[in-house]
């Protein structure tokens, strides 16, 4: 994705990746039913990986998953407003 839609050199892909590697504290793969939410079926796993890990923040660039702005306590935002989470 970050090479196809962001046009990404292969060190810009190694640099998120590796920042994604230290931010992940566990993977984890729901293995209950997964509830029809979203308005793209195939989306809806990922609210249920969300669920699952309790995550805080998932950050995507789907506008699907974007108009549901908030899933059982996990905000859905854009990369650029995470990063801005973290800017001085």
């Amino acid at each position: 994705v970050f090479k196809k839609k962001l046009s990404a050199t292969s060190q810009e892909i190694e640099k998120v990746l590796s920042l994604i590697v230290d931010a992940v504290q566990e993977l984890c793969h729901p293995s209950e039913e997964i509830p029809r939410v979203c308005r793209d079926a195939d989306d809806d796993y990922i609210l249920a990986c969300a669920r699952k890990a309790k995550a805080d923040y998932l950050v995507t660039g789907d506008e699907d998953l974007l108009s549901l702005e908030n899933y059982e306590g996990t905000a859905i935002i854009r990369p650029r407003d995470f990063e801005n989470l973290f800017m001085d």
